[in-house]
């Protein structure tokens, strides 16, 4: 394309943005979206480059369809959440950038940002990325009340890691959680954070080194590994033997059980105690000197058994 009115080369190479709707059963497309011819240049944050390599002038990166025939974008170039009418295909309203159909409110800029999704009554959730090239100090998650009546939008919360600087260049993601609860994934880097309501920290991970990752979700998890618990015992005086379980990946341990006997095929139970972290010790007043251990769910069903050990 000629992109001499965006100060680029007249024989330049653009990338479109494109979102569709397809039939899972027939592979139809059923609507079909292009920031091309919606999206003019001139909105674009990202300068057009004066050779043939390809201007990402827009980039979606994030598609929710609403509750009244539109969906809601995130354009990452542009720095703006658009609301799309799925019928014309037109731009209802704009959210930020440098045509925004609302007056911005303190805090409600954003910068590079990614994961639009509508909320609860009309209310807007973001990753604000503010970086790349950095235009804030701290990546951040931000829910916002764009009011159509006054056009103004409003800050109504905000999520940021109260112990680490963490600016994330790209990707990343801001999950509402049953119960109230927010889920903040930093995309570029490997670090999540969890918050409740009122925004104090619930938990803070990371990933591991350079792992990064678009979008970060919750979702239950089950382990049960093929390996077996794996057990140590040793003589604790006065006749007891201290015992101490793990199994690493099992999830579903809520009660570790003690066999002892005289030999390996003379096991009884002699101890019971609750899982306690990654590693638990339990004493058992036995005489051994053979032992093993039993892994326990919730029910009381043996779910797993360790080797036969000598203390």
């Amino acid at each position: 394309m000629n992109l001499s009115s965006a100060h680029g080369a007249s024989n330049g190479v653009v990338t479109d943005s494109v979102i569709e709707e397809i039939d899972i059963k027939t592979g139809l497309v059923m609507w079909e979206w292009h920031a091309l011819g919606h999206i003019p240049f001139s909105e674009s944050q990202v300068t057009a480059p004066a050779t043939d390599y390809p201007w990402d002038y827009a980039h979606v990166n994030s598609a929710d369809p609403g509750s009244s025939g539109d969906v809601l974008l995130s354009a990452r170039s542009t720095w703006t959440l658009y609301d799309i009418d799925l019928h014309s295909g037109g731009v209802r309203w704009r959210v930020g950038g440098n045509r925004s159909s609302f007056k911005l409110g303190p805090g409600t800029h954003t910068y590079w940002q990614h994961d639009a999704e509508w909320q609860p009554g009309g209310e807007i959730s973001v990753f604000d990325n503010g970086s790349d090239p950095p235009k804030e100090k701290q990546s951040r998650g931000l829910l916002l009340d764009p009011n159509l009546a006054t056009h103004t939008v409003t800050l109504l919360r905000q999520f940021v890691n109260p112990t680490k600087t963490l600016l994330a260049t790209s990707q990343g993601n801001t999950l509402s959680l049953s119960g109230g609860n927010w889920l903040m994934g930093y995309g570029g880097l490997p670090n999540f954070t969890e918050y409740n309501s009122s925004g104090h920290v619930l938990l803070d991970a990371t990933l591991g080194r350079e792992v990064q990752d678009f979008r970060t979700y919750q979702a239950p998890w089950n382990g049960q590994p093929k390996s077996a618990p794996a057990v140590v015992a040793k003589p604790n005086g006065a006749g007891a033997i201290a015992v101490s379980v793990s199994w690493n990946g099992a999830t579903e341990v809520a009660t570790w059980r003690v066999l002892a006997g005289a030999s390996p095929s003379s096991l009884v139970a002699v101890a019971d105690g609750a899982k306690s972290g990654f590693q638990t010790t339990i004493a058992a007043l036995a005489a051994g000197p053979y032992v093993a251990v039993q892994a326990l769910n919730a029910t009381g069903a043996v779910i797993g058994t360790s080797a036969t050990v000598k203390d």
